[in-house]
Formats: C-alpha cells, structure tokens, sequence
C-alpha cells in the first residue's frame, strides 16, 4: 500500500505542474486513488510523488515509475526520468501529451481525438504476442485517445482499441518497448477492475519480475 516515500515496487507520479489547471490536478490526483487501489489489490508496494518530488534520485530507488496522467512534463523532469531509464527503471505511462517523452522511449505520438458518446473506444484487445499474463482484453469507455505508435524496434503495437460492437479500430491502445509501456487514455476506474489489475500486473511483471514474486508472497 502507499505510506511514506520508500525503497519499494512502484512510484505513483501525481500530475501537479505537468498539469494546465486545478481541474485537472484533482483529476490526476483521483487517477492515482484509482492506480492505488489497483495496486494495492494486487498486493504491490507502491509510493506516490508528485511531479516535483519526482527528482533523478527520488525515481531511481523504484524499478517502475506510473504516470497516470502527467501531460507535460517540465525540463528538469525530463532529464531524470532519461537518467532513470539509462540506469534500467522502467516506466508505465497513460495518456501523456509530451511528444519528448514518447520518443525517449522510442515511441511517437499521434493527433488527438474524442467523441462525444463512448462508443468508439470500448475495449483493449492485446495482441497474441502481448507479454506473458495480459488478459484477452479489458473493458474502458473511453471519450478520447491519443494514439501512440512505435517509432522503431524493438517498440511494438501489443493492442487495439474495440469498438462498442467488438470491433477492431485502427487506434493503437497500447505500445509497449524496452524502456516501458504507453496506453493512448489514462486508465479508467469505470469497470473491469480485474482486467485492468491483470494487465498491470503482467505489464510491471514483465518490466521488473521481481515486483511480481514479491507480490505473490504478500
């Protein structure tokens, strides 16, 4: 569970200056309730910080950092999440608009898009060769993506988007990569519960093993 900064599994990232307005503080800030319980149902020891505690040395005492919904990152959060990569951390991201992020984990991103009835993004379907314990899919009724695409190897598609009929969409849902994995929407609190733990657990599982014996244990 979260408690104090420590050593532990995962470091939650409370969007607070990557953010335009208090609104959408708040927002993050019910994002990371929602990763928490998440988590913490899956019996992983998770801390949170917010964009301006998450310093170089802060991030390199985890072996996943979580961005659930941190849009802009500043300069200097910049340069210690590169350093946190160069050293092997891993990150989880959601629905980020920083373009120089995506690309230092090898990804690119694409326009933005919403709808007003969710009936166009209703489904992450993963890929045969999605990592080892991704469910079939999660259900999510999503309003808007940004879709995020490899931007080279060994960055991949690993699911799509379903449509309110089950129904494939050109839409990337989730790019994973050496350095971590990016969701195209933040991840939702609406339903499916236990796809959405199921698809942290093999996605920080894949990244850092170790958090999933550790977890198991508990």
């Amino acid at each position: 569970m979260c408690c104090a900064l420590h050593a532990g599994d995962v470091l939650v990232i409370k969007g607070t200056t990557s953010l335009p307005n208090d609104g959408e503080r708040r927002y993050a800030e019910s994002l990371v309730r929602g990763m928490g319980r998440f988590l913490d149902g899956l019996g992983i020891d998770w801390s949170a910080a917010t964009d301006e505690e998450a310093t170089a040395g802060l991030l390199g005492r985890y072996p996943v950092v979580i961005l659930p919904y941190n849009t802009s990152l500043s300069t200097s959060q910049l340069s210690g999440i590169r350093s946190f990569v160069a050293n092997g951390g891993k990150l989880l991201v959601f629905y980020s608009a920083d373009e120089s992020l995506a690309a230092l984990m090898g990804f690119r991103l694409g326009k933005y898009h919403s709808e007003e009835v969710p009936t166009k993004w209703c489904a992450v379907r993963f890929a045969a060769d999605a990592p080892k314990g991704m469910p079939d899919k999660f259900y999510q009724e999503s309003r808007n993506v940004r879709p995020v695409y490899p931007a080279g190897a060994p960055a991949k598609v690993i699911a799509y988007w379903e449509d309110a009929r089950g129904n494939k969409t050109q839409y990337p849902a989730i790019v994973s990569g050496a350095k971590g994995l990016w969701m195209s929407h933040v991840l939702l609190s609406d339903m499916d519960d236990e796809g959405k733990k199921a698809m942290l657990l093999a996605a920080v599982s894949a990244y850092a093993p170790a958090v999933e014996r550790k977890a198991a244990a508990r």
